[in-house]
C-alpha cells in the first residue's frame, strides 16, 4: 500500500486494517442477503410451481456451500 504524503506509519497501518475489514464485511453481508433472498422467494411465493420453489432452495443450499468453501474467515486465506 502506498503512503500518502504527510501520513504517519500508524495511519498507514490503520488504513490497511480498515481495507482488510470493510471489504469482507460488505461481501459477507451481500452473500447473506443473497441467500436470504433466495430462501425468502422459495418460501413466500406460494403460487410458484413446486419444482421452481425446490430449485430456489437447492440454489440457496449450493450458494451456502460455495460461500463456505470460498470464505477466508473460516478456512484461512486461499
Amino acid at each position: 500500500m502506498t503512503q500518502v504524503p504527510g501520513e504517519s506509519q500508524a495511519d498507514l497501518a490503520a488504513r490497511a486494517d480498515r481495507g482488510a475489514v470493510v471489504g469482507p464485511a460488505f461481501a459477507h453481508a451481500g452473500m447473506f442477503l443473497f441467500v436470504v433472498g433466495l430462501l425468502g422467494a422459495a418460501v413466500y411465493f406460494e403460487d410458484l410451481d413446486v419444482f421452481a420453489r425446490l430449485f430456489l432452495m437447492i440454489l440457496a443450499f449450493v450458494s451456502v456451500l460455495l460461500i463456505l468453501a470460498g470464505s477466508t474467515t473460516i478456512f484461512g486465506h486461499p
